[in-house]
């Protein structure tokens, strides 16, 4: 009965709520061009809802790498997409 269930919802594409305002956070090693640990970087990811299937995402990178950046998120298949700014999506960027 598990089993059967498992495989039924299985089936389904996933698609990250985006009705509720939340953060991840975690730790990340940063390497250098020479695969060499640089050090440990802290990543947070603020979501927040726009409407039915667009949601904004900030991410901010402190410690090794420090940066920011925003942008605009929506659903395309088992992909998303950021539009705004748009961002190329190639197999090594695809936010999943």
């Amino acid at each position: 009965e598990f089993m059967a269930e498992e495989e039924r919802l299985g089936q389904m594409l996933f698609v990250t709520p985006t009705k509720q305002r939340g953060a991840w956070r975690g730790s990340v090693e940063v390497f250098g061009a020479d695969q060499k640990l640089i050090g440990l970087s802290e990543v947070v990811i603020d979501h927040e809802p726009i409407d039915l299937i667009r949601s904004r995402q900030s991410v901010t990178w402190s410690g090794a790498l420090e940066r920011s950046y925003t942008f605009e998120r929506v659903p395309a298949g088992t992909y998303a997409i950021a539009v705004d700014p748009p961002v190329p999506c190639t197999p090594k960027n695809r936010f999943l």
